[in-house]
């Protein structure tokens, strides 16, 4: 068990050094820089050494990997401005957390009982992106019917009722995505436990399998 963890956390970690690096070429390799072509010589020479455009692409790298394994990932420009990346999104994690528990509360029971269902009874269930399908809960339900936000209330007060009812769209497309993952699992168990031998012998002793 040790090893797995220890496997899966290094998988992990490997994933997100590529995604890292393979996003700071990216958006290296993007013509321009933060300012655009109209600002001054100085006020462009200030800001290029301010985020370390000035310096060679290997030790900016290099700055990069540091500052972000440290949690700096630097300042907004445009949505917050002047604002520490990382403050932004510490103030987003308690309601992620939230989501992400209501998400599970419903994924959990319903993704097992729909496993079990999709192993009894074959070629029942269909199954759709997560993203198409939270695009169609906003669709229908917010934009066409409106009975609820198209967004999540960020300005109501936290958990308040007009907060929690702008949660249940995010809250049902976040599922959805668990719900196939957990059911398909669940599938895959119970058939190999009803082809099992003692499944098998059950049978012939005279249980029936569940039509």
């Amino acid at each position: 068990m040790g090893k797995y963890i220890v496997k899966r956390l290094f998988a992990m970690a490997l994933t997100l050094f590529i995604i890292i690096t393979i996003s700071f070429f990216a958006i290296r390799m993007i013509p321009g820089d933060v300012l655009g072509e109209g600002a001054n010589p100085e006020l462009r020479a200030a800001m290029r050494a301010r985020y370390h455009l000035d310096k060679p692409l290997v030790e900016q790298y290099a700055i990069f990997l540091r500052n972000f394994i440290s949690f700096d990932f630097g300042e907004s420009i445009t949505l917050y401005p002047r604002r520490p990346v990382f403050e932004i999104m510490a103030e987003k994690i308690p309601m992620t957390l939230v989501l992400n528990i209501f998400s599970l509360i419903i994924t959990i029971p319903i993704g097992i009982a729909c496993g079990i269902i999709a192993a009894l009874k074959k070629n029942t269930l269909v199954s759709v992106p997560s993203f198409v399908f939270a695009s169609l809960l906003q669709y229908f339900f917010a934009y066409k019917l409106g009975w609820f936000p198209i967004l999540l209330n960020l300005k109501a007060a936290f958990m308040s009722p007009a907060q929690l009812w702008s949660m249940i769209l995010p809250v049902l497309a976040l599922s959805f995505g668990g719900i196939a993952t957990i059911a398909r699992y669940m599938r895959a168990e119970l058939f190999e436990a009803l082809g099992s031998e003692y499944m098998l012998l059950a049978r012939a002793k005279g249980l029936t399998q569940m039509q």
